[in-house]
């Protein structure tokens, strides 16, 4: 709103100070005579362009219609219009009592180079520098329209109404910002306005808000000396890169007005005190925060801080000691908030410390307000910073409240519902754990009985009469063929039976605990419910560790912090008791009681150990006992698997492979023979893992084995030919001849000897014999048992698996992993090379199981006297051959034949009898008769 009538625009005022209506640009305001001109005025300003370091031409403005806008104590502005852009545009120049004056003409070339640095929407924009005879220096810029800051403030300071009504308390706040967002601006680029007040501010018609006057701009951090070396560095040569020579320019913009400690530049009203005290050298941006403070003050209060004092000393004195009053005192009745007015005192702090840092930081503080959040100059207590909230939201204030209610009503509603619920889980939770109880030992019992009463076998099929004993077309079952062990469809039918029981169990308490996980916390504090989670979670456990599944429990074990605490401190005295028992438990340690046949036997222990791939089994280092001869008792093991040395003088060493299982407690008998038969090894009874994966027909279980001597390689054709040649007749000799394939484009199988027993040229006496039938086999055993006065038979199916497979149940007799150069088989083409279609025993020293015998994986496959379990009347052949590949190998295999193939051979088991060993005797323990007083 315009307070003036001029001819082409609205009052433009761009210096403060008095105005004289109808000056001209050639008047000053006072009757004093006028400097006379230079004689040579193209000469004198062109020294002054070349002092200044300006690019300019000595020429009249393209300007037309030029027209008086308003003028101050220095200079005037015209408004004019730009014939070479056709815009109207305001220029300003000197007075012409000042037009030759060097410090002015530097002022204006610095005033409008360092505004033309800052192009923002709330900074006057530069448009052109130049100098003319006539005018002299001058610069043009936007023309302005509108009211100064000023004007507005005094007219709303006398109350007038349309003012009033255009500028309410929010709409001078919305232009505050604006103006901090220019001097923020200016800032940024490092540059102190030092004249900020209202007259330097023009509001436009249409919101605008612009900041002009930069005549006493200032750059951050620019000090004397600074200056000074800019100064001495000026030369005509300029730089290439147009950012160097921008960059270059500024420099000596600000250096050209560096006013010195001591001088004061400014209007007193609107200076910091350190402005006032003539720090120069010490101003930053805080200094125009100050200056933005007191601005801030007027538009809230439409008076100056200090207008009480009319000295301009006073002021002076008023500003360095910070005396004035509050906002909210100055005008008690203009409804100026706390946050405002502490945001005006921050800025207008005495200590530049205590102010703002930042024009930004300001601008947050008041938006904060404005959105009713907490600002950082001032922190409401608490019930006012509600109370305000609720006042200036009242429908939301009666949604709150309205929700309080419902909120009331809906816990009060929910309590009752929770209650029922939790009635209900509990009953249910308590359902769950009795038939989980129920189930449990259920299954025990029938897991019990199982192993009481294993599953009956079909008995093999007899062989009818005529047969033909030298091919074994029809196979001859053996009398002691093993009897009563389950069949794959047992094991499987158990194994599935047990498995959906205890998946049965598991979901039992699984449903309980996540019930019980389902209770609110209105009620999961109640000691009914800590009781039945921890009754749920114990038996759970508990019922894991008694099937083996040891990683169940170390799962719900890593689950017991989330529930009771990360320490457990929500667990009771006996649940932690038994958390610590489970956790002995879940290490499986064992309890390992030994005791010996034979008085005075030395006990070593070592681990069997796997290589990093777990191919090798191998033996590891000797365990220090503390005790190291038997009987050995409660000694402490993890599980595992362990190698036993029993060495007796007088007797032989006897070698003991034990597989310890979890947590169990072990009484081990070890029975070191007499001696050990010559071409045999020692196998002691014990248990052994039989079976695996190999074949369905042998599923893996656990078997306990009387000992057993058995022969560490297979029969040789020269072993072989003293039975055959003992035999009587030439009936039976034809009966329990071997019959080979020795080349394979003979499908056709010939004796491997004559009638005297000279060996056909293709094999020799050391090779394992083949081309057998079971049955010559067995006469076989019959003959050597006869000899050593004995009994002796083929190997059984597990006896054979456990001399080959030890107690820990391994795949091959070195390991768990195929290695084609470790036994005969078809893979490997170097022992096929060396030793032709069958090598001699012990060939392959990798071949060789944990008790010492040779030959169990390759070479040739071996008959055993056990059945097939599936009433076929076959006899299980374990083992693979040089003619069979990998397929073969694995211990826990075993294939079948019609016939007697040119690469199944046999071995010998001698089994222990009774004078094989001395009985066991319990020592006596001392009486008091026997203790020496």
């Amino acid at each position: 709103m315009s307070t003036k009538n001029l001819p082409i625009q609205d009052s433009f005022l761009t210096e403060a100070g008095p105005k004289a209506a109808g000056a001209s640009d050639n008047d000053s305001h006072n009757d004093a005579p006028l400097p006379p001109p230079p004689a040579d005025l193209q000469a004198f300003y062109a020294e002054a362009i070349r002092e200044l370091g300006l690019h300019l031409d000595i020429q009249e403005p393209a300007l037309s219609a030029v027209e008086y806008l308003d003028s101050g104590s220095t200079s005037t502005v015209n408004v004019a219009v730009d014939d070479t852009l056709c815009r109207v545009v305001a220029v300003k120049s000197l007075l012409a009592k000042h037009r030759y004056d060097m410090d002015f003409i530097e002022r204006v070339a610095r005033e409008a180079q360092a505004t033309a640095q800052l192009e923002h929407p709330n900074i006057v924009p530069v448009h052109t520098l130049g100098i003319s005879p006539s005018k002299g220096i001058y610069f043009t810029m936007k023309r302005l329209r509108g009211d100064s800051l000023r004007q507005i403030i005094t007219q709303l300071a006398l109350r007038n109404p349309a003012y009033l009504r255009e500028y309410t308390h929010s709409r001078r706040i919305s232009i505050f910002i604006k103006i901090c967002q220019g001097v923020a601006y200016a800032h940024s680029k490092g540059v102190l306005h030092r004249d900020l007040k209202p007259e330097n501010i023009r509001i436009g018609n249409f919101g605008e808000v612009t900041l002009i006057d930069w005549g006493l701009v200032r750059k951050l951090g620019m000090t004397s000396a600074i200056a000074t070396q800019v100064k001495k560095k000026k030369t005509r040569s300029q730089p290439r890169d147009p950012q160097a020579r921008v960059a270059a320019a500024q420099m000596e913009i600000f250096a050209r007005n560096l006013t010195t400690d001591g001088h004061l530049c400014g209007t007193p009203r609107f200076m910091s005190p350190e402005q006032v005290e003539g720090q120069i050298s010490e101003l930053d941006v805080r200094s125009d925060i100050y200056s933005l403070g007191v601005i801030l003050y007027e538009l809230l209060t439409f008076t100056n801080p200090f207008a009480e004092y009319a000295d301009e000393m006073a002021v002076l004195n008023a500003v360095c000691t910070g005396n004035y009053l509050n906002p909210r005192q100055t005008a008690m009745r203009a409804h100026i908030s706390r946050e405002e007015e502490a945001i005006c005192l921050k800025a207008m702090a005495l200590n530049r410390a205590n102010r703002y840092q930042t024009v930004s930081e300001m601008i947050r503080d008041i938006f904060a307000h404005q959105e009713g959040r907490e600002v950082k100059a001032y922190a409401a207590p608490i019930h006012v910073r509600i109370g305000k909230m609720l006042q200036r939201n009242p429908i939301k204030t009666a949604a709150f409240f309205s929700a309080l209610l419902a909120i009331a009503t809906f816990c009060a509603t929910l309590y009752v519902l929770e209650q029922v619920s939790y009635t209900k889980i509990i009953k249910q939770v308590q359902h769950n754990l009795k038939l989980a109880e129920v189930k449990e030992r259920l299954l025990e019992k029938m897991t019990s009985e199982w192993v009481a009463a294993p599953a009956p076998l079909a008995p093999p099929t007899l062989a009818p009469t005529g047969v033909n004993a030298v091919t074994g077309a029809t196979p001859i079952p053996y009398a002691s063929a093993t009897l009563g062990v389950p069949t794959a469809s047992d094991y499987t039918q158990r194994e599935n039976l047990i498995k959906e029981r205890r998946n049965d169990i598991d979901n039992l308490y699984d449903a309980a605990n996540l019930l019980l996980s389902s209770i609110s916390s209105l009620s999961s504090w109640r000691a009914e419910t800590r009781q039945l989670q921890e009754t749920s979670i114990k038996r759970r456990m508990l019922f894991a560790l008694r099937n083996g599944q040891y990683a169940e429990v170390d799962r719900l074990l890593k689950q017991l912090p989330s529930i009771f605490g990360a320490n457990l401190e929500r667990c009771s005295a006996d649940m932690l008791a038994v958390i610590r028992s489970l956790h002995i438990s879940q290490r499986g340690d064992c309890l390992l009681n030994i005791r010996t046949n034979t008085p005075g036997s030395s006990i070593s222990i070592q681990p069997i150990v796997s290589s990093v791939d777990k191919a090798l089994l191998d033996i590891g280092s000797r365990i220090d006992l503390e005790n190291s001869f038997p009987p050995i008792k409660a000694m402490v093991f993890p599980k595992g698997h362990y190698l036993l040395t029993v060495v007796t003088d007088g007797y032989p060493d006897v070698l003991y492979p034990l597989a310890l299982e979890h947590g169990e407690n072990y009484d081990l008998e070890i029975v070191v023979p007499l001696a050990i038969p010559a071409r045999t090894a020692y196998v002691p009874a014990g248990r052994a893992q039989v079976g695996g994966a190999a074949i369905a027909i042998n599923p893996p279980r656990r078997a306990d084995l009387a000992g057993y001597f058995i022969s560490t390689s297979e029969v040789t054709f020269g072993e072989y030919l003293l039975f055959w040649q003992s035999l009587p007749t030439p009936v039976e000799q034809q009966a329990f001849m071997s019959r080979v394939q020795v080349t394979s484009g003979n499908s056709f199988p010939i004796n491997a000897w004559d009638v005297t027993g000279q060996l056909i040229p293709q094999l020799s006496p050391d090779r394992p014999v083949v081309g057998i039938s079971v049955a010559a086999a067995t006469a076989y055993c019959s003959w050597l048992g006869s000899k050593l006065n004995r009994p002796c038979r083929l190997p059984t199916a597990e006896e054979w698996e456990k001399a080959g497979r030890g107690s820990d149940g391994r795949l091959y007799p070195w390991g768990n992993a195929f290695r084609a150069d470790f036994a005969y088989t078809y893979e490997n083409t170097v022992a096929r090379q060396t030793h032709g279609n069958w090598a001699p025993p012990m060939s392959m020293p990798m071949d060789k199981s944990i008790f010492g015998v040779y030959d169990l994986a390759g070479n040739v496959r071996e008959w055993t006297e056990s059945p097939f379990p599936d009433s076929s009347g076959f006899f299980q052949i374990k083992g693979a051959s040089s003619a069979t590949t990998q397929r073969y190998l694995p211990l826990d295999y075993a294939s079948d034949t019609p016939a007697a193939p040119s690469d199944v051979g046999f071995r010998y088991v001698l089994p222990m009898v009774p004078g094989d060993a001395l009985p066991y005797t319990e020592p006596v323990p001392p009486t008091w008769e026997t203790v020496p007083l």
